[in-house]
Formats: C-alpha cells, structure tokens, sequence
C-alpha cells in the first residue's frame, strides 16, 4: 500500500505559531471488490484488437506500449501529495509578530494537492477496461467518491467567524477560483458538502463529493470529454474572513496551527 508523503505545515513564528506537522491519509482509488478476470491476460482476437486500436488516443497507446500488469489489482491506493502553508492577510508567512494597534490578523490555511497519480491511474484502469470490453461499454461506468480536508487551529489563540467558515458555497467559491480554468470541468461535478467546525477542539472539516446532475456520481464519459475535469492540481485557501487572530489573544510561543491536519480521497467505480 502506497502511502502519502508526511508534510510540515509551514506556519511558526516569534512570538505567537510554532511548526505544526501535517499528516495524510492514502488516498484510493478505483477499490474493486470483484477482479477483472475477463483482463487477466489482455489476449483479444486480431480483429478485436485492431478495431480498439482504432480508437485509442496517442496517450493510451504510449501506455499501452508499456509494461501493464497481466491483472489488474482488485485495489489501488494512489499517492496524493498535500502540501499546505498559511496567508497572513493573503501573504504567505512562516511567523507572525505583534503589530501594536493593528487589531487583528486574517488568517488563511491551503496549498497545493497534486492529483497526478490519480488521474494516470485512472487512464491506465480506463485503457485495461477497454482492451478487454469496448469503449462505449466503458462509457456506462461511472465514478462515485469525495475528498475531505481537516484542520486543527488552536481556538484559544484563533478565533473563528462561523457563518464564513461553515458556508459551503464559500468553500465551493475558493476552490474553484484558485484552481482556475484548469479544474473548470472538475468543479462542475465535484461539490462542497459539509464544512463544518468544532470549537472544542479546534477542527475544521471540509469534505467535498462527486455529484454530477444530483446523480451523486460522474459518467466516465464526462471525464473524456473535458480535460479540465482531470486537473493536476487543486489549489485553494480557506475563505476569507473565516479565521483571524485577534491581539489580545497573541500569546508569545503559542502555536495557532495544530497538527492533526489530515487529508482523505477516494474514488470508486459505479455501478460494477
């Protein structure tokens, strides 16, 4: 089992952050509970193998030419890089220090997370499929799955404006527009869901769900049809607004960013 990268969420400072270690979950993909026996050799008659050659891109014949398993695994956990780091009134900043007079300092956490293996897992899960079925059967796949972030800030040093932090549609908004055009498709059918913050312990919780046409799944073929719905990256910062750090509760050393950050993906075929 593959497993993500340990990251340091890169937020410490003088008089008030100090580090915080950021930890993630595997991220799987494409977990079948039936094996793919029809695939297990890829042995097809020469005329059903031209006809498919027919219709494959130049992308699925370069991965065709390469070495592919002679099964395809009933699971696969696929490494997904998070990478976080934290604005201080949209600057990035690894220390924040006292500022007599300023009131308050907004605070945003994000970064960077790299969808790259998943999306190439999924090309080389959709080129076996087709060489042992067809393309247009492949089309009545569908994908089902959600992404969840969670963020522990210190409550006692951070505070929270609730009605930004836990709107759903604020979520949806960063996202999307810190993604660009290049995830245009991809938001269309990926959906903010919950957003949601427990004072007691400081956790914030985001969880974002495949839902295309209130279908609560995407058709593989709107996959195909639009390369923004397979970005590399998604790219955002919580909302602006949402968090901020007041000066009476500065706290020289204090660390305002937790570590139990975490990060959690999965994505399935359906129906199968």
């Amino acid at each position: 089992m593959k497993k993500n990268k340990f990251l340091q969420l890169a937020l410490s400072t003088s008089m008030i952050l100090s580090t915080a270690a950021m930890t993630l979950s595997p991220v799987q993909a494409f977990a079948q509970e039936e094996e793919m026996t029809q695939m297990e050799s890829f042995t097809l008659s020469e005329n059903s193998q031209a006809d498919i050659n027919e219709t494959l891109s130049e992308e699925e014949k370069m991965i065709l030419a390469s070495d592919l398993p002679a099964t395809y695994r009933e699971g696969t956990d696929v490494n997904c890089d998070l990478t976080i780091d934290t604005l201080v009134d949209g600057t990035p900043m690894d220390s924040l220090l006292y500022q007599p007079g300023k009131g308050q300092s907004q605070v945003q956490i994000g970064g960077d997370l790299d969808m790259t293996d998943v999306w190439n897992s999924y090309r080389t899960f959709r080129l076996a499929y087709i060489m042992a079925n067809s393309k247009p059967q492949f089309y009545t796949k569908s994908l089902k799955g959600s992404y969840t972030y969670t963020f522990q800030i210190n409550p006692e040093i951070v505070s929270v404006n609730e009605d930004i932090l836990c709107d759903t549609s604020a979520w949806q908004k960063v996202f999307e527009e810190g993604s660009d055009a290049a995830a245009e498709g991809f938001f269309k059918f990926m959906k903010c869901t919950q957003a949601s913050y427990d004072a007691t312990t400081g956790t914030i919780t985001v969880r974002f769900e495949i839902n295309e046409n209130g279908t609560g799944k995407v058709s593989c073929k709107t996959l195909d049809d639009d390369k923004t719905t397979q970005p590399k990256t998604i790219h955002a910062y919580s909302p602006e607004g949402a968090l901020f750090i007041k000066d009476e509760n500065f706290q020289k050393g204090g660390q305002a960013i937790l570590s139990t950050s975490t990060f959690y993906g999965n994505i399935d075929l359906d129906p199968w």
